[in-house]
């Protein structure tokens, strides 16, 4: 699910709300962490069994698969896209960067990561 979130213009800067605790996908909030991930590189495949994940890039380009139900679904966000993709629990992830740099995404977790709670894969 792709969300929207709202910028305050502001003649100095503008200020980014990007969740708060009125925020359809809003699912509570433990941790927030930015993963980085190098030119010409992968991270996934990954599967958080309860873990609801809110994805915001802050640098770079980022494709994003999703795999759930025998379905496989792509996303691309950028620095300048504006959106959040949030990613139920039980869905299978992978991250691609495609800038010339590193990229940098933010994720706003529900929960504290545990690496008892996930699962990972090479391919699917």
């Amino acid at each position: 699910m792709i969300n929207k979130f709202k910028i305050k213009k502001n003649n100095r800067g503008n200020i980014y709300k990007i969740i708060s605790k009125k925020s359809k996908f809003y699912h509570g909030f433990s941790e927030l962490y930015i993963s980085c991930i190098k030119k010409n590189e992968t991270k996934g495949w990954n599967k958080h069994k309860k873990m609801t994940l809110n994805l915001f890039v802050i640098k770079g380009k980022i494709r994003i698969e999703i795999y759930k139900n025998n379905r496989k679904t792509r996303k691309i966000l950028n620095e300048n896209s504006l959106k959040i993709l949030t990613i139920p629990p039980n869905t299978w992830v992978k991250f691609i960067n495609l800038s010339q740099n590193s990229s940098k995404i933010i994720n706003f977790a529900n929960l504290m990561h545990n690496k008892n709670e996930m699962e990972k894969k090479t391919n699917l």
